[in-house]
């Protein structure tokens, strides 16, 4: 499926695929097609809106308070598990 949808002709050898291309998104969109069959579902972005919504749960979860400074957080610890799952609830109600 991968060759099928064209994958394989924008590969660029050492620079890599460049993902953020309209025509790479155009091509990998088409492959999620073939390979999802009738349960594919096309991306849809989220308004600005969303995504502040989105954010301010990611704050009151407290999962601000593991990515202050520049070290990424122990995410297997059990306070970040903790608020972690309390984001992932926010965001289902």
């Amino acid at each position: 499926m991968w060759k099928r949808a064209g994958l394989d002709k924008l590969e660029r050898g050492d620079g890599g695929t460049d993902t953020f291309s309209s025509q790479y998104r155009a091509t990998y969109d088409t492959y999620r097609h073939l390979r999802d069959g009738e349960q594919y579902q096309q991306e849809v972005g989220l308004t600005r809106a969303e995504v502040q919504a989105d954010l301010a749960a990611w704050k009151r979860a407290g999962l601000d308070r593991f990515w202050a400074g520049d070290q990424t957080p122990d995410t297997s610890s059990p306070a970040y598990r903790v608020a972690f799952q309390n984001y992932l609830q926010q965001r289902q109600n």
